[in-house]
């Protein structure tokens, strides 16, 4: 036995008390202990698991050069008839769960694989376009509400090893299955137990969670899910949301813990599409229960060095209910297992064939969410309402308060709204299976016709926050302690008279990469000539490192990053045109160094600085939007004070954000006829795109080039445009120049 407990503890860990919320006994995943019993009787799964992992990366490179690949609007591409199986220890039993908590866990799964805006489920991560749903006929054809229960005492205590002789590791799993199953390659079993545990473990509880089945494994009839009755749904025995489910269908689509490595401490030694979880935008981490408000970086292998990630479903986290993302990587990897041809038992499941036979997606009841391209939008501006439904809706009835048009059809209507105010939208959809749903949201559009003309200005001294005209944009509703983790405001200002200023509190913070934004008033810069951005801030990251023998055995420093944006579509689309941050951005000497990564202050206290960003490409629009857009990495607060937009150019000694626009773009001649030379300065080598734009923003050209030197130049063709003025932009993935175009 002390091979499996050796296993647990290093990859897999045992049961540790969770938050007070919940108080979850958090119990672990069995995956990789029933794969590894597996592979005794399956030896054949390891060949079986790489030829999995070329297929992904043959997949991975076919989708991003084909239509094929996910974007904006597709709704649930693969809809997974489910049944769940209840198998318990008698009629009244805790075990014994109710239809009601069943059926409770089945929206989180939504919410969590389409990670859809508004909801628990939105993260940092991707909405992978898989849903499970239960079915509403059974393998003969009958209907159902694809719950099962079945008595038997003996099968629902799963012990997934045994020391008994003649009795097999892995029997336990067996046993279970053979109770009861439906048909694999047209349903997702998922079977709810008393309990799972270890041999040595006594009945009860069970010391794990739940366990699943990878897809190369070759066992149709145990193919399928497994969950303690305590870790499903949201009602009856369940103590809250716990991501356990979630984290098991992660694996039934094939998905590794990030922790499971032959490496080091459990770190991959190298490249990460060979070790690990074999996904590199999640990076690797010793086996470990993370607690969400720490910060931890158990791995330096990978490269970039990225600290461990808490909230990743396929992780430990000790607040299991706070994990809330599947990575871009992982969301391939999931739908490669249900595209692969070799897996009949997946791709036959999402099948529009197997969906009808087994009413799901049109044929079973859906469930109504929305979200839209833009909620905070100028009068007459075009939004599009997205369509984040459940079971594929074949009819849609919405109705928009205020808005042209005030009704519609369509899955993906586009309503602009001629009068400001705030707005309530409704949705009503129904499908081949003769049900309905609806949902409406209040004040779920604001509208303004509030315009600014410079100089404007704003130092955070009101009572109000954020101060009138502008708006906050906190897109995964993050919280901490109760309180809201997005832009605040604070009395740390930045003169000796200063009231106030606002602050993004990246201390607190805890999802790499997550976005918030803070939105000044709609500016009119018709009347400007030229124009600049001012502001002042106040940063100092932090730099973890510990010691050994008196030497720096390792450092890491936990960066954010802030980034100036501009929209002319008001909002609809954003583009970055100045950005920077860890120790570019801060405004001390030298970053907090600290061997804790944890107890280190938050206020900064780092002096203040003077940024600014030239405006002058914007210059003379009557429609533009700025936004301060905080990017975390869970490094320390970021102040920010004393935003002034003035008619004029400006510029500042300090402030590497400036270096964005420091003499990167020229177009020679300007005026022109029927050419002009792009000149690019300073640019490092690499893919650019080049964009010719009318004032409202719309794209009349575009191409992508490849850059050389300190000094590339491009011939700009203008032949086939009116006399006029427009916008010429210019983007690398990183920055966005701009500069405007006389034609003559």
């Amino acid at each position: 036995m002390k091979k499996l407990i050796f296993a647990l503890s290093a990859g897999l860990c045992f049961a540790t008390t969770l938050s007070a919320q919940h108080n979850h006994m958090r119990g672990v995943c069995g995956t990789s202990e029933m794969y590894r019993i597996g592979l005794q009787t399956h030896p054949q799964a390891t060949e079986a698991e790489k030829r999995f992992n070329r297929f992904v990366e043959t997949y991975k490179q076919n989708t991003e050069h084909s239509s094929e690949k996910t974007s904006g609007y597709e709704g649930s591409k693969y809809i997974i008839p489910t049944v769940v199986h209840v198998v318990h220890s008698g009629a009244g039993k805790p075990d014994s769960i109710s239809k009601e908590q069943v059926l409770s866990m089945f929206p989180h799964l939504f919410e969590d694989l389409r990670n859809v805006p508004g909801t628990r489920g939105f993260g940092m991560g991707t909405d992978t376009h898989i849903e499970f749903q239960l079915a509403t006929r059974d393998p003969k054809g009958n209907p159902t509400n694809g719950i099962t229960y079945t008595k038997d005492a003996d099968a629902t205590d799963v012990v997934i090893d045994s020391d008994s002789a003649g009795i097999k590791p892995g029997f336990g799993n067996i046993k279970l299955k053979s109770v009861i199953r439906w048909d694999t390659t047209r349903y997702c079993n998922i079977w709810i137990v008393k309990s799972i545990r270890t041999v040595d473990t006594p009945p009860g509880r069970g010391n794990i969670a739940g366990y699943a089945q990878y897809p190369w494994y070759p066992s149709p009839p145990t193919d399928g899910i497994v969950v303690g009755h305590p870790y499903f749904g949201t009602t009856g025995t369940s103590e809250g949301y716990s991501s356990t489910t979630t984290h098991e269908i992660g694996h039934w689509l094939a998905l590794i813990h990030p922790f499971d490595s032959s490496g080091v401490d459990g770190c991959d030694p190298g490249d990460c599409l060979k070790w690990g979880d074999k996904v590199c935008d999640v990076p690797p981490n010793a086996p470990n229960f993370k607690n969400i408000g720490q910060r931890r970086n158990s791995c330096n292998t990978d490269s970039p060095d990225m600290a461990d990630i808490s909230r990743n479903y396929m992780d430990y986290a000790i607040q299991d209910s706070a994990a809330n993302h599947y990575s871009a990587g992982q969301a391939v990897r999931s739908v490669a297992a249900l595209v692969n041809p070799e897996y009949d038992r997946k791709n036959k499941l999402w099948s529009e064939e197997n969906n009808q036979r087994t009413g799901v997606g049109k044929w079973g009841a859906p469930k109504a969410y929305f979200w839209a391209n833009n909620r905070y939008t100028c009068v007459g501006q075009p939004i599009t309402f997205i369509d984040y439904c459940a079971n594929k809706p074949t009819s849609y009835e919405w109705k928009f308060e205020g808005g042209e048009p005030a009704t519609s059809t369509e899955a993906y209507p586009v309503v602009k709204y001629n009068k400001a105010g705030k707005y309530r939208v409704e949705l009503k959809v129904s499908n081949l299976s003769g049900k309905s749903d609806e949902i409406a949201e209040v004040d779920f559009i604001t509208v303004t016709d509030q315009k600014v003309k410079l100089p404007f200005r704003e130092n955070f001294s009101g009572n109000t926050f954020p101060p009138a005209g502008w708006t906050i944009d906190n897109p995964d509703f993050a919280k901490w302690d109760n309180q809201g983790l997005t832009w605040q405001k604070s009395a740390l200002g930045s003169g000796d008279t200063s009231l106030g200023c606002a602050v993004m509190p990246f201390f607190y913070y805890n999802d790499y990469k997550q976005r918030d934004g803070l939105q000044l008033p709609t500016l009119d810069l018709s009347g400007n000539r030229e124009a600049g951005l001012t502001f002042n801030l106040s940063y100092r990251p932090i730099r973890y490192y510990s010691e050994s023998a008196g030497a720096i055995s390792e450092e890491f420093l936990y960066a954010d990053t802030m980034e100036v944006q501009v929209s002319l579509d008001c909002g609809v689309s954003w583009w970055t045109v100045a950005r920077d941050g860890g120790e570019r951005l801060m405004t001390a000497t030298e970053a907090i160094r600290t061997t804790n990564q944890n107890s280190v202050t938050h206020l900064t206290p780092a002096p203040w600085k003077k940024f600014s960003v030239n405006l002058n490409p914007y210059a003379g629009q009557s429609n533009i939007q700025l936004r301060f857009t905080g990017i975390n990495g869970w490094g320390n607060h970021l102040y920010l004070d004393d935003v002034a937009i003035l008619p004029q150019t400006v510029s500042t000694t300090t402030g590497r954000i400036e270096a964005f626009h420091a003499n990167q773009l020229r177009l020679e001649p300007n005026p022109a006829t029927n050419q002009t030379s792009l000149v690019l300065l300073n640019q490092v080598p690499g893919t650019v795109k080049i964009e010719v734009l009318d004032l409202m923003g719309k794209i009349l050209s575009q191409e992508t080039v490849i850059t050389s030197g300190t000094e590339f130049r491009h011939s700009l063709d203008l032949l086939s445009f009116a006399e006029g003025v427009y916008l010429v932009r210019v983007s690398d993935g990183v920055s966005v120049r701009m500069q405007k175009i006389i034609k003559q």
